[in-house]
């Protein structure tokens, strides 16, 4: 999110005085406040006194805590801007380690009043595959409850559990054989599908005598991948994730480019991505990678639209 949202502001700014360049405005993330909004318009917390709002991850992840610090200060500007004299609100940044969860609801440690503080509305910076198996020290299922908590409304979680399923890579294999078996999009969408979806499957005997790339259905940051070669040979694999389900794609070569960085010129493959906030597609944000997986330590490189 920094480097979304702000490192591609500051390449605009530069660029633009540097070269007298006509650019495209990049969003300076306002629009990340949304689904925080669009929870505060519920009637439940119309006459509250204050609705608290917690930001939480790993502090010992200086990548998570940068994200979620990030967000933190986005979302409670943009809040303090619009709806401060509709709906008091108080924002917090807090470990993981710090969230409290009882049987009635998520709390935070309130260290000026030595108490706890129910938490309205949560974002977590931590997978859900992750969370349903995290436990307390007592064997306490904190990770389910949380998420059961959130399934019966006593917490709003920013993403909701449902966005598990959006998550699961498997959902690409299933809209490869719906557009195979003609079952369910309309022609304008197969014609999308068979433009920008590689051929998917939850086996790797339709690929068989093909190059493919087999990869976990929650992987992130290139973990468990592997890319096959036609006899069979792997010729690139990266760290193994244990006891993860697998998807089989077709192997699309990506082309290479030639990239400055600090650390010299880099040849290697752009990997693009794009934020979809409150279902709106939002910034995009390119990586590079010398290599054939783009894995935890990808460059990031700015993007800039000329008018």
């Amino acid at each position: 999110m920094p480097e979304t949202f702000y490192a591609n502001k500051v390449a605009e700014a530069y660029f633009a005085k540097e070269y007298g360049l006509h650019l495209q405005p990049r969003s300076d993330g306002e629009e990340l406040a949304e689904p925080f909004l669009k929870l505060l318009e519920q009637p439940k917390y119309a006459d509250k006194d204050v609705v608290r709002i917690a930001f939480a991850a790993d502090k010992g992840y200086s990548e998570d805590w940068a994200n979620a610090k990030f967000l933190f200060e986005r979302v409670q500007e943009v809040l303090r801007e619009r709806i401060l004299s509709k709906q008091p609100f108080v924002c917090r940044l807090v470990g993981l380690d710090e969230l409290i969860v009882h049987d009635d609801g998520v709390y935070i440690p309130n260290e000026i009043f030595h108490k706890e503080d129910r938490i309205d509305i949560l974002y977590r910076l931590h997978p859900l595959e992750l969370l349903m198996d995290d436990e307390s020290e007592d064997g306490y299922p904190v990770g389910l409850k949380l998420m059961e908590l959130a399934n019966f409304g006593a917490v709003d979680l920013v993403n909701p559990v449902k966005s598990i399923v959006l998550q699961n890579k498997a959902l690409l294999a299933l809209a490869w054989y719906l557009y195979q078996h003609r079952l369910f999009w309309t022609p304008q969408e197969e014609e999308l599908l068979a433009a920008h979806l590689t051929p998917t499957y939850l086996d790797s005997k339709p690929l068989a005598g093909q190059r493919y790339i087999k990869k976990p259905i929650f992987g992130r940051e290139g973990a468990g991948i592997a890319i096959v070669e036609p006899d069979g040979a792997t010729s690139y694999e990266a760290e193994e994730c244990d006891d993860c389900d697998l998807i089989y794609q077709q192997f699309v070569p990506s082309a290479d480019v030639q990239q400055e960085t600090d650390n010299g010129e880099v040849t290697g493959k752009y990997t693009y991505s794009c934020f979809v906030i409150n279902g709106k597609a939002s910034e995009t944000f390119v990586r590079l990678q010398p290599g054939e997986i783009t894995g935890v330590e990808a460059y990031f490189v700015p993007v800039l639209d000329e008018i």
